[in-house]
This record gives C-alpha cells, sequence and structure tokens, in this order.
C-alpha cells in the first residue's frame, strides 16, 4: 500500500513543497525559498527519482500482467524483477521526499506545513531520523 501511495501522480510532498517554497523566505535571505538553486535543484531530482521509479514499476506490471492473462504462470525471474521494481520506486520515492525535507529547512518539522506528516506517511519514520 505504501507502494502505490509512493508513486502517485504528482505526488502531494512535491506540490507541498512547492507552496511551501513559495511562502518561505529562509533565515538570513530576502529571497522566496523557490528562488534558491538548492531548492530547484531538490524538487527536479525529486520529481526524476519518482518518474524514474513509477516508470519502471509501470512497465514490469504490464508485462507481468501481460503474462498473466495470456494464461501463463509468472517465473521466478519475473517474480523477482516484479518485487525489485516495487521495491526501487518505493526507495526513490523516500529519497525524493527526504531531499524535498532537507532542502525545506526548519520549517518542515512544523505540523502547520503538513510536511513532516507527509515525509512521516512515505517513509515510514520520523523526519528527524533522515540522515
Amino acid at each position: 500500500m505504501h507502494r502505490v501511495r509512493a508513486v502517485g501522480d504528482r505526488p502531494p510532498r512535491i506540490a507541498l513543497f512547492t507552496a511551501l517554497a513559495g511562502a518561505k523566505t529562509p533565515t538570513w535571505s530576502q529571497a522566496f525559498l523557490r528562488e534558491k538553486t538548492a531548492a530547484q535543484l531538490a524538487v527536479g531530482q525529486a520529481e526524476g527519482l519518482v518518474r524514474a521509479g513509477r516508470a519502471f514499476l509501470t512497465e514490469t506490471l504490464r508485462e507481468r500482467w501481460a503474462t498473466v492473462t495470456g494464461g501463463a504462470a509468472l517465473s521466478w525471474e519475473q517474480r523477482g524483477l516484479l518485487w525489485l521494481a516495487s521495491t526501487q520506486a518505493a526507495t526513490q520515492a523516500v529519497q525524493a521526499v527526504e531531499l524535498l525535507f532537507t532542502a525545506a529547512g526548519a520549517s518542515a518539522v512544523y505540523a502547520s506545513t503538513g510536511f513532516g506528516a507527509l515525509a512521516y506517511a512515505t517513509c515510514g519514520r520520523r523526519p528527524s531520523t533522515f540522515a
């Protein structure tokens, strides 16, 4: 269930970070977070990670679905690839959240932003444990 949520259409954590970046002015700065190169890089990397994971999972699912609906059983290799694709998609979604959480700075921990709760729901661990 977490894997499906992790790779949905425009994951809410990317949209939430984009909204936060448009309203937040980092300490010792006069520019919004959205204008910072590091924030833009984090959004780009997060988007790429999520899309790549989703593409791999979608391709693998389509191939396996065609096999099963054709009446054949999945081989151990096909099952392994399906496991790999789902795990990789989830892992990349977690990496994306960690990038965005770090780029959000201290604001990410406040309940009012909603970012910490989304990070915990996606990653299954408290944001304070991110490396």
